[in-house]
């Protein structure tokens, strides 16, 4: 996940790519097996799309996929923790909700198939840093 680093830079508004890691510049992505990349955003995706409109049934148990409830988790996860430890950030995904976040995925995944999802996220958080909801009144 992002980590002090990459946040103190992103809080001034500096664009950049460093993030903290190890020594060598790698940090450990926890996902389901074959779930860290564009190419299975898309599938999911796509799969999810074409299930709902083949759909007559808007029942609860029937709403989503397994597949798309694990990309909705991850992203979730990750946008939570980068809010969580990002300074002076109440949600990362502003105004669009979790629901722009997905659809931005979705179109940098179709530009860039061969991003994983976790740099996906990142870049995602670079771009709409200056987007995000600082503080959420009560």
């Amino acid at each position: 996940m992002l980590v002090a680093g990459a946040l103190s830079i992103g809080a001034l508004g500096i664009s950049s790519q460093a993030s903290s890691a190890d020594k060598n510049g790698n940090y450990t992505v926890h996902a389901l097996e074959g779930a860290n990349t564009c190419a299975f955003v898309l599938r999911v995706t796509d799969a999810e799309n074409a299930r709902r409109d083949r759909l007559a049934d808007n029942s609860p148990a029937s709403k989503y996929s397994s597949d798309w409830q694990i990309v909705t988790a991850y992203v979730g996860g990750y946008l939570s923790a980068f809010n969580l430890l990002t300074p002076i950030t109440n949600d990362i995904v502003g105004s669009g909700g979790l629901a722009g976040a997905k659809l931005w995925l979705t179109n940098h995944c179709r530009l860039n198939p061969t991003d994983s999802l976790d740099a996906a996220l990142k870049e995602f958080t670079f771009s709409n840093f200056s987007k995000r909801i600082v503080s959420k009144g009560n």
